[in-house]
């Protein structure tokens, strides 16, 4: 007797409440759903249903076995997705969320040299300083840094995510060099505008935390503006060092006070748990984390 057969039957038999239905529905005949539950009760050594002119009851051993065989069914079922995902061409539609620097410097040529190996994925890069609801936005996968606190997500680490404060050498010049964060007060400030309570980048001093200071003269949601304003000889700047490190080599900016600079935070990828592997989904991930893994 092929067993899992059996069990296939079985359930349905339990589920469509006759043998009839049951023979209906799988598309065999009476006499064959018959001889499998036969068959099983006789292996099993109990009965499984008790069965009348009328009625069809499943004994208290039959209904464990009935759980036990919807498990086992799911799991093969579930083998059989994941091998064929796994062996599918990658296509469809991709949502990814990121932040705007980190979207523009390394997300997007990361999503570029993605798309050139799968031709048939098309991806919707979404740049973004707010942080989106994956499941309800209907995102695929989210860019983020810091520390995570949805802990409903798979996240994968990915890089460090470090800053930078500096200036051009006109502006120190004619300003002078900051030497303590306390410095910064008399300066022209170039100022993110999504630092705030929630989310702030605070510099270190004597075992302190000092905040950015108030007291901009540019404040932007976009460090390309910030950055350009800065290489101008506007102000002071500070933004991740993968945005001005080529800047800072080439001698067009100069890095200030950077013992007091603030702690690295963590970028991780993150989506949202399946069942099943998504073929489109699961290259990206595995792409994205060949690219920028810690």
């Amino acid at each position: 007797m092929n067993k899992f057969r059996a069990m296939e039957i079985f359930t349905c038999v339990v589920e469509e409440k006759t043998f009839t239905a049951a023979a209906k529905k799988l598309e065999i005949s009476v006499v064959m759903v018959t001889k499998y539950i036969h068959a099983l009760e006789k292996e099993l050594k109990t009965e499984l249903l008790q069965r009348t002119t009328r009625t069809m009851t499943v004994t208290h051993p039959g209904q464990i076995f009935y759980e036990y065989a919807l498990s086992i069914i799911a799991k093969v079922n579930e083998s059989y997705e994941v091998i064929e995902g796994l062996q599918a061409e990658p296509q469809g539609l991709l949502r990814v969320s990121a932040p705007m620097t980190l979207g523009k410097e390394i997300v997007a040529p990361i999503v570029a040299e993605f798309m050139s190996l799968y031709p048939k994925i098309q991806v919707e890069l979404i740049l973004n300083n707010h942080p989106v609801d994956l499941i309800s936005e209907g995102y695929d996968c989210a860019f983020r840094i810091g520390y995570l606190r949805d802990y409903a997500l798979v996240a994968k680490s990915l890089l460090n995510y470090s800053m930078s404060i500096c200036a051009t050498p006109a502006y120190l010049e004619e300003y002078g060099v900051p030497q303590t964060p306390d410095d910064l007060h008399h300066h022209r400030l170039l100022s993110h505008s999504t630092w705030n309570n929630n989310f702030t980048w605070r510099l270190r001093h004597d075992g302190q935390e000092i905040p950015w200071p108030d007291s901009w003269v540019m404040r932007s949601n976009d460090g390309y503006a910030l950055r350009e304003a800065a290489l101008k000889n506007n102000g002071v700047l500070m933004q991740p060092r993968f945005l001005i490190e080529a800047d800072i080599k080439a001698g067009r900016l100069v890095a200030l006070l950077e013992d007091y600079l603030p702690s690295p935070r963590p970028v991780h990828l993150l989506y949202p748990m399946k069942k099943n592997v998504v073929p489109k989904l699961d290259r990206f991930i595995q792409f994205t984390l060949e690219k920028c893994s810690v």
